[in-house]
């Protein structure tokens, strides 16, 4: 399948490459993806200045929606024709002030879709069952994939609420 690749560090050192097309492991969904958003996180990337870890290389994109190609063992959250989104934060500590508090994605140590694992500029991307969010049939593949950034906003204006109240 082809991808789109940050294939190493420094400005560009992007290009669209043939990769193979990913298999789920336990407890992992594979998606087709229907529809992905670019983020400016993502120019970030293209332009090397992303403050976020790297695993190079990888297939870039976070914001999408797609429908469940096939699961892996022990997937009870969804079956194969379900639509769907993902969370981007597959890894974090555990330990921290954000994590305790379920902020996870605030994590300093958090590993992400599109920087850390294979992200979503490809026909296919493997999630965990646990980040993976059903999608009701009256959301578009597109609304899906703006789910992510919509999540961002929401917290930004409960962050701004919390300060205000402690002000």
């Amino acid at each position: 399948m082809q991808a789109l690749v940050k294939y190493s560090k420094g400005p560009g050192n992007m290009e669209i490459r043939e990769v193979s097309e990913p298999n789920p492991g336990p407890r992992e969904v594979k998606i087709e993806v229907k529809a992905a958003g670019n983020c400016s996180s993502d120019i970030h990337i293209y332009h090397d200045t992303i403050a976020i870890p790297l695993n190079l290389p990888v297939i870039t994109g976070h914001e999408f929606s797609g429908v469940v190609n096939a699961i892996g063992k022990g997937v009870t959250s969804c079956k194969v024709g379900d639509r769907v989104t993902s969370e981007t934060a597959i890894s974090y500590c555990g330990r921290c002030f954000y994590c305790k508090t379920g902020r996870y994605n605030l994590c300093d140590e958090r590993k992400t879709l599109g920087y850390w694992y294979n992200g979503a500029f490809a026909k296919f991307i493997i999630a965990p069952q646990d980040k993976i969010h059903l999608l009701p049939k009256k959301i578009s593949f597109i609304e899906g994939a703006l789910l992510e950034p919509l999540a961002c906003v929401t917290h930004a204006i409960m962050d701004q609420n919390i300060i205000i109240q402690l002000i």
